[in-house]
């Protein structure tokens, strides 16, 4: 009973987390457009979706020459703004103060770790996803 229990747990995580990921991520480009959530931004994601899924069948090795390259590019933006940031503002290494993550609690916004919870699971999720092939 245990082993059914863990599996559907595992096959619910593995359906909801990239559902909920990439939903969330198109409802996120309603902040710069005209889309509206719901009725503009579900039909995108279902596409989404179903690209994701069906490019699965190629096998990791051939989907990756697709997605390398966009990876880099996005990791080495992620660099420079991270760079221009700190340059800016340079108060940002007080993240890594142990005391700040003790008043992050004690304001009572813990909460937002359910969102660093969803991308851990899904980067998770992915990764056996591709240990299993």
């Amino acid at each position: 009973m245990l082993s059914l229990l863990g599996t559907s747990l595992t096959i619910a995580d593995g359906l909801l987390t990239p559902a909920v990921s990439v939903t969330s991520a198109v409802e996120g480009l309603t902040l710069v457009s005209t889309l509206r959530v719901g009725t503009d931004t579900m039909p995108i994601a279902i596409a989404f979706l179903v690209v994701i899924f069906a490019s699965q069948q190629f096998g990791t090795a051939k989907i990756s020459l697709v997605y390398a390259p966009i990876v880099a590019i996005w990791l080495t933006i992620l660099a420079a703004t991270g760079i221009a940031s700190i340059t800016y503002a340079p108060q940002i290494w007080r993240a890594w103060n142990p005391a700040e993550a003790v008043n992050w609690f004690r304001r009572g916004t813990f909460w937002q770790l359910g969102g660093v919870m969803l991308a851990i699971t899904g980067c998770e999720v992915r990764r056996s996803a591709d240990r299993s092939r």
